[in-house]
């Protein structure tokens, strides 16, 4: 990706108003919030024969959850 393409995607999401000064963690727990049930992460289709188990679908909601349980354990 050029330069040119990242610049003109930050000025596109900064124009939708979804990143102004905040962090990524604030915008994922916005996503979080609004759309809990939408898939926010995929492991790679080869996932199976990397480590062995299936490709997982993660939601939004799972995915929160799981770093909340993490950093409540890294306290």
């Amino acid at each position: 990706m050029s330069m040119s393409d990242r610049e003109t995607r930050h000025q596109y999401y900064r124009d939708q108003g979804w990143w102004d000064d905040r962090t990524l963690h604030s915008v994922f727990d916005a996503a979080a919030d609004a759309v809990p049930d939408r898939v926010a992460v995929v492991d790679p289709p080869d996932c199976e024969t990397l480590i062995g188990r299936p490709p997982r679908r993660l939601t939004y909601n799972q995915v929160q959850n799981a770093s909340h349980n993490l950093a409540y354990t890294l306290r």
